[in-house]
């Protein structure tokens, strides 16, 4: 029987939760009631429940404050957090501290039982992962960066692999522009999707392991590699650790770190880091200096100075950069032609996105493509790329 805590300091509503919703007849056992946030820790550490359904607002300690006091603490249960607030810091918060359900009131008895059965369902897939993660026999690799990208493409479970999309890119680039917050919360969204899914413990390590590697590279670009952060490039000593969140952590320290450094490289230059976000969320338009300095309010003239500065290249190198990064990933993904790829990434004309593209990554756009899928045979249409 799973086991549930409701923590409510309004007795109508407390009682009504209890009796309302049929939870023995989805075998749901009810838990000693809380009605502050003192009592729902003491709860938890005597009766050990499995899920925590919290009202936001109550005595001593709010359900927020519950959730970040038991995620420090690693409460392995899930929380469902009832709240009259919609303001997006309130879920945005939950979310940090692992709360599985952000439900605005008035909600219906309906709604709570539903989202209380996801929840017993994610503990449940959660206990198998575990099952998985500490029962598998695996053997483990001191291994190039090379090599270890070879081997796991030529293993066909990782083809069953789907991870949110995108999640690497972004990852990269919050770090980048210094959005620790940001970074976090991306680790955080995968981490939630990765013990919900039924995946081998080598399968999560080899794309957990692709994560790590450019982190600890934009480290060795800052000149601050520890004897920790390196031994992240070795494969055996994420293979040591026994639990998934125990990789969780050590991703989001050095994320967050990462992302820290990457900001004071800007000299505290907000300036800079809107410039930044401004360009990556406008990489594909026709976007000239004197737009970006328009749009953070300083003149065309200072911003150059200051990207040069703090960036170490011009606004107009980094912009081809980033749109050639971009493009890559395109061509090695996609089966769109050259040219769409050329507009969809900002370059009106197909000839100069050529020049650029292969002025920054030696190669023509079509030689990159059809090199990415010599390489990676696992990537490949099955029609084919298209020129």
């Amino acid at each position: 029987m799973t086991k549930l805590l409701i923590a409510e300091d309004d007795q109508n509503i407390r009682l009504a939760l209890r009796r309302i919703i049929p939870w023995q007849d989805n075998e749901i056992t009810l838990c000693t009631d809380a009605t502050n946030g003192r009592q729902v820790l003491e709860i938890v550490q005597k009766e050990h429940p499995d899920i925590l359904l919290l009202d936001i607002q109550m005595p001593f300690l709010d359900g927020i404050q519950v959730a970040k006091i038991l995620s420090e603490q690693h409460f392995e249960g899930e929380i469902i957090i009832l709240s009259g607030h919609d303001e997006f810091a309130y879920a945005q918060a939950a979310i940090k501290y692992g709360v599985f359900e952000y439900l605005l009131k008035p909600c219906r008895p309906n709604d709570i039982l539903e989202c209380v059965l996801k929840c017993r369902d994610r503990i449940a897939s959660s206990e198998k992962q575990k099952l998985l993660w500490r029962g598998m026999e695996q053997k483990y690799y001191l291994e190039t960066e090379y090599q270890f990208k070879s081997r796991i493409l030529s293993e066909e479970k990782e083809d069953l692999f789907a991870p949110p999309d995108h999640t690497k890119r972004d990852l990269l680039e919050f770090i980048r522009t210094g959005e620790a917050e940001q970074a976090e919360y991306c680790i955080q969204t995968l981490f939630r999707y990765l013990s919900g899914a039924l995946y081998t413990k080598q399968t999560i390590l080899n794309y957990l392991f692709t994560l790590f590697l450019p982190v600890v590279d934009l480290r060795e670009e800052h000149e601050l590699l520890s004897d920790e952060i390196l031994r992240c490039r070795d494969f055996r000593h994420l293979a040591q650790f026994q639990c998934l969140k125990e990789v969780q952590d050590l991703l989001q320290k050095l994320s967050c770190e990462t992302a820290e450094l990457c900001r004071s490289q800007f000299g505290g230059s907000l300036v800079i880091r809107e410039a930044l976000l401004y360009i990556k969320a406008h990489y594909n338009e026709d976007i000239e200096l004197k737009k970006i300095s328009d749009a953070i309010h300083i003149t065309p003239a200072y911003l150059s100075v200051l990207f040069k500065k703090h960036v170490g290249m011009n606004y107009l190198d980094y912009l081809n950069r980033y749109r050639i990064d971009r493009a890559s990933e395109d061509l090695a993904h996609s089966k769109k032609k050259i040219y769409q790829i050329a507009r969809e990434n900002g370059f009106k004309d197909e000839k100069y996105f050529s020049n650029v593209f292969k002025k920054i990554a030696g190669l023509s756009p079509s030689e990159y493509r059809t090199r990415y899928y010599k390489q990676n045979p696992a990537d490949f249409p099955k029609s084919g790329p298209e020129d």
